[in-house]
């Protein structure tokens, strides 16, 4: 975050806000707490697969490769073992 603000005195101001969602972030958060409170994620670990493979599919080499296999993992994973997403760093 950056600004500037000057004190001369009273005056009109402008500023713009702006903000990016991080979808990957907010669907692993969210995803974690229903797995941690025994819910159902199979349809969760799906939509992962596809947020992880439309970022392959933008990345290049071995992001590419990254992403494509954490997309594959979560595809097959069965809802009953350990998440593969907690190994991926924030």
């Amino acid at each position: 975050m950056a600004g500037d603000v000057s004190d001369e005195g009273p005056r009109r101001h402008r500023f713009q806000v702006v903000a990016v969602i991080d979808r990957f972030a907010s669907w692993r958060r969210d995803t974690l707490v229903k797995a941690n409170d025994g819910q159902d994620v199979a349809v969760d670990l799906a939509l992962g697969a596809q947020l992880l493979t439309g970022a392959a599919v933008r990345a290049k080499g071995v992001g590419r490769r990254a992403l494509t296999a954490y997309a594959e993992a979560l595809a097959a994973a069965p809802e009953a073992s350990r998440p593969p997403w907690r190994t991926i760093r924030s």
